[in-house]
């Protein structure tokens, strides 16, 4: 099976060019569209042979949650419960990436709870997502779309390759512009938990919300065991090339070592002025919004260039950055005396 390629405007996009997809989501299909953070890969979230499918294509774990896509406040009451209060406080956040673990439904399936009595919900603000779940006419469980442990997915070609044959549809209208996933915070404890660390800031919600419970595990340093949401527990974000993560200073002094020509230098531009060797330029660490848009195109680009390994370096952990250092964190391990001796040597 070959998916079925629709080209679409991200901001304007053809209704009637969704509709095809629409009705096949409908009728349990598998469509990969864009959203304002990454692709999504999704299936009918009242479906549960479409949202398994979801999990054998990915080969995802069966306890790791999906997050349901709605295209309204409407449809998010219909899949979810909201405090009259905790809604208010959305209206400053949706549509956007913002991801909120409540109490699920009773139509949402088991699947893309994994089972569990709560389910995660986003109101994405990329008009061709929003639009495509109108076609639809129900919410959409939609993960990232890329196999599980592998970088997030920004750009259709990526997509195209690790999906074409598995789904029946791929929309593609360019480039995800944010390139962080949402941020996701959990509304079923006493005070609000942030689970995951993504592209809509804590500081940001606390200005609404008040003080917010700021996981470890949000920023990628330990792990959920039963996890509510996407991005807790499992290996994620990975370049299949080794890659490991290293002080900047460090790193300024490897990148111009010639014992380390056969690697490439992942950092930002400050960084790379002093590195000679290989390296992708991710953007200025004044402006940690490029970084998160270029960090996972930048993992899959260096799987293309033959190196025997990357290093890769932390970056201010304040607003976006603290996304930027979770995704780091979960796709890098750290550089330790031992490793960098065994790298020398060989």
């Amino acid at each position: 099976m070959k998916a079925h390629l629709i080209k679409c405007s991200y901001s304007d996009p053809d209704r009637s060019a969704l509709k095809e997809a629409g009705r096949a989501l409908r009728e349990g299909k598998i469509v990969v569209f864009p959203t304002e953070t990454v692709y999504g890969v999704g299936a009918n979230a009242l479906d549960q042979n479409a949202c398994e499918e979801i999990f054998r294509i990915k080969n995802r774990p069966q306890d790791n949650p999906l997050i349901v896509h709605v295209s309204s406040y409407e449809m998010a009451e219909s899949v979810c419960t909201l405090d009259p209060g905790i809604r208010k406080g959305l209206s400053h956040f949706w549509p956007g990436p913002l991801t909120i673990i409540a109490p699920s439904g009773a139509a949402i399936c088991k699947a893309a709870r994994a089972g569990l009595p709560t389910v995660g919900v986003r109101f994405p603000s990329a008009p061709v997502a929003r639009m495509l779940i109108e076609e639809a006419g129900v919410p959409i469980a939609a993960p990232s779309a890329n196999i599980s442990t592998r970088p997030s997915i920004t750009d259709p070609a990526h997509a195209l390759e690790e999906f074409s044959g598995k789904v029946d549809f791929v929309i593609a209208s360019g480039k995800s512009p944010l390139g962080i996933e949402s941020t996701v915070i959990d509304l079923t404890s006493k005070g609000i938990r942030l689970l995951r660390a993504g592209s809509t800031p804590v500081e940001d919600l606390e200005k609404v919300f008040g003080d917010i419970e700021v996981t470890e595990a949000a920023r990628g340093v330990a792990t959920e065991e039963r996890p509510l949401s996407p991005g807790t527990k499992y290996l994620h974000y990975s370049p299949m090339t080794p890659l490991y993560l290293v002080a900047e200073e460090q790193m300024k002094s490897m990148g111009h070592d010639p014992r380390f020509s056969e690697y490439v230098f992942i950092c930002s531009s400050q960084a790379g002025q002093g590195i000679t060797n290989r390296k992708i330029v991710l953007g200025s660490d004044s402006d940690l919004s490029a970084v998160a848009s270029r960090l996972f195109s930048a993992l899959r680009e260096l799987d293309s260039m033959g190196a025997r390994g990357g290093f890769i370096h932390m970056f201010p952990e304040h607003g976006i950055g603290l996304a930027i250092g979770n995704r780091i964190r979960k796709a890098s391990r750290p550089l330790t005396g031992e490793i960098l001796a065994t790298l020398v040597r060989s």
